[in-house]
């Protein structure tokens, strides 16, 4: 350990203050217009570098330049409170001769280019189990913004100029700076609460507090009322149930160590920095899973917020980014084959009942209705299943008065929900995979808003109330295209700029 750290202050040291034989820029410049050459600088942005160095003809920029040095430097050593890996942008210069001295000063460039990128779009892309879109931001000029700030001396307002300005993003990063600095006091250590004692003998929960930032310090006097308050608090910031008891439920989320919430908000902050072009210039709706909720977009203005229902544990719902095609009114919900078989078929084997009680309509391979009492239902199974379940439309259908389409290879989809319940919780993770949304009609109104003919139809649904008359269902191709994001975060921001950190439900941080 020492080592390697040893051999990164040297690196800082090098690269700030050690001098380079004069490199005549005729010589530069013909090495950097051969491909050759630029492969052997080993370089993550060799076409970047090219365009800065065409943009910015004046002289060599870094290896005489110590303060341009220096300003880049202090920069990528505040890459800890930008959610960023100082690693990623450090390198060994050489200046033993004069290819050296060309191949670092091409290499300050690559490294201001990698950092100016990961400020900007973030330093990874979100992991999606379906990429329908195959989407790269790339609304700032960040090489142009470079050379404006070197040419006019103000490199040190660069991050500045290229990282996102949304309350989102800043709550995150503010509480990144937060934790940063609560871990580096030298008497910071990780705890762990074991007690079940809320009261100021646990002082455990007290230094735990202090750290999520809920109390000025680990030894405030508190009375147990005032501790049982700020538990709740914190319980809500851990999105669980606010009942000031430490119990398992409590205790789990709140022995997560300080450093891996760090690192969750580290990933929640560089996934804003990835969303901002979208925000910036496109209709677009994002959905966190383990925030279970929505919020659409357009033009850097949030237009609407909906909690929603995402998939339970065993049957989650993917991580995937596409595009909403059409609205349906009053769908139909075929049901999919692992529910008819695996969940509805043994129901009916016992009381065929349950299919007319559900307006459940069975369909053969020709999608023709098939009178249920003429099936042998008994000599039915999980693997010998040769028909389709279909629920017919009206208010109790599973799918609401509206269901919005996008493709997917999981055949998951946003819909309206007849239970409207489950959105009073705190965690909504109900579904098999489909996302239920509580404001689901006020979406479709977004959405079909060019569409006077479909918004007609809705109101009159609207109109029924709860009547339960079934009929054909009405598709509305979306005129304007809606892209629609489904992320995976367990630390996210509302666009109030409150930080929340969320159940792990499909495990994915393990």
């Amino acid at each position: 350990m020492t080592a390697k750290l040893n051999t990164t202050i040297t690196c800082f040291v090098f690269m700030i203050y050690a001098s380079s034989a004069q490199v005549n820029m005729g010589s530069f410049f013909q090495f950097v217009s051969a491909d050759s050459s630029m492969q052997s600088a080993n370089l993550q942005y060799p076409k970047e570098v090219k365009q800065f160095y065409t943009k910015y003809v004046s002289n060599v920029v870094w290896i005489n330049n110590v303060e341009s040095q220096k300003a880049l430097m202090d920069m990528i050593n505040k890459s800890s409170e930008l959610g960023l890996e100082k690693k990623d942008y450090l390198f060994t210069p050489s200046y033993n001769t004069l290819k050296d001295s060309i191949i670092t000063e091409l290499r300050f460039a690559d490294a201001a280019i990698h950092f100016c990128r990961d400020v900007a779009y973030g330093n990874k892309a979100p992991a999606f189990e379906y990429n329908g879109l195959k989407y790269t931001p790339d609304c700032i000029n960040s090489i142009d913004i470079m050379v404006k700030m070197l040419q006019t001396n103000r490199l040190y307002m660069l991050i500045t100029e290229l990282e996102p300005k949304s309350k989102e993003y800043i709550a995150l990063k503010e509480k990144i700076n937060q934790y940063n600095k609560i871990m580096s006091d030298v008497a910071f250590k990780e705890v762990l609460v074991t007690s079940d004692q809320v009261n100021s003998t646990n002082t455990s929960l007290c230094t735990k507090l202090y750290q999520l930032g809920f109390l000025d310090s680990a030894s405030q006097k508190i009375t147990t009322a005032q501790l049982i308050h700020k538990l709740k608090i914190a319980q809500r910031f851990l999105s669980l149930t606010e009942d000031g008891l430490l119990n398992k439920n409590t205790l789990e989320p709140l022995n997560v160590s300080l450093a891996f919430r760090v690192r969750e908000l580290a990933l929640s902050l560089n996934t804003m920095r990835w969303l901002n072009c979208i925000k910036q210039n496109q209709s677009a709706i994002i959905i966190n899973i383990p925030s279970a909720n929505l919020v659409m977009y357009r033009d850097r203005k949030n237009i609407l917020e909906s909690r929603i229902v995402v998939g339970k544990k065993t049957t989650p719902t993917p991580t995937q980014c596409s595009r909403i095609t059409e609205v349906i009114l009053h769908p139909y919900w075929t049901v999919p084959y692992s529910i008819a078989t695996k969940e509805i078929l043994p129901i009916v084997k016992k009381d065929i009942a349950y299919l007319s009680n559900h307006n459940l309509e069975v369909l053969d391979e020709y999608e023709q209705v098939v009178d249920p009492t003429t099936i042998e239902w008994d000599k039915l199974s999980k693997k010998n299943f040769p028909y389709t379940l279909r629920q017919a439309t009206g208010f109790d259908n599973s799918l609401g008065i509206v269901k919005f389409n996008f493709y997917n290879p999981f055949n998951t989809y946003l819909h309206d929900t007849p239970q409207k319940g489950l959105f009073k919780r705190n965690k909504r993770y109900f579904s098999h995979g489909c996302m239920r949304v509580e404001k689901a009609v006020a979406l479709a109104k977004v959405l079909l808003k060019n569409n006077t003919k479909a918004l007609a139809a809705l109101e009159m649904l609207e109109k029924k109330g709860n009547e339960n008359a079934s009929q054909d269902p009405v598709f509305s191709p979306i005129s304007q295209k809606v892209l629609v994001f489904v992320l995976y975060n367990t630390a996210w921001s509302d666009t109030n700029g409150n930080v929340l950190f969320y159940e792990d439900v499909y495990e994915k941080n393990l």
